[in-house]
């Protein structure tokens, strides 16, 4: 004989890019639970790293690493985390950039070492340009 449990739990982790896609996810997920008579819980809400590809400090940056890398800066995306989304989640934009490599987090990680001589390039060019040492 078959037997249905009289309680059952499900949990979703739903990764988002901003606020506003989050609360689409959330409604759509509200509204599919109330049909078949569920109800939903918010255990963790976590901050989102939403950077406005405008913002000045953004801009002067990407122009640097163009220049340096010879190259076009593309923007993407990814569904993973980094502690950028706290500086974000206070307003302070945060850019997420690496040289080549692979292996992330595994024994076998590794990196392009002229990448990390361009990355250090670009990073010592915003920091002499914009930073305020006194």
């Amino acid at each position: 004989m078959n037997q249905v449990p009289t309680h059952a739990e499900d949990i979703l982790d739903i990764r988002y890019r901003n606020k506003e896609i989050f609360s689409k996810i959330k409604a759509q997920v509200d509204e599919a639970a109330k049909k078949h008579g569920l109800n939903t819980d918010t255990k963790m809400l976590g901050a989102c790293m939403d950077v406005d590809r405008r913002d000045k400090a953004v801009c002067e940056f990407v122009e640097i690493a163009e220049k340096v890398l010879g190259r076009k800066i593309e923007e993407g995306h990814s569904a993973g985390s980094t502690d950028g989304r706290y500086f974000c989640d206070k307003g302070i934009p945060c850019i997420v950039i690496q040289p080549n490599g692979d292996g992330r987090h595994s024994d076998d990680e590794w990196v392009d070492r002229n990448g990390v001589e361009d990355l250090t390039e670009v990073l010592l060019q915003y920091i002499e340009k914009y930073a305020l040492i006194k």
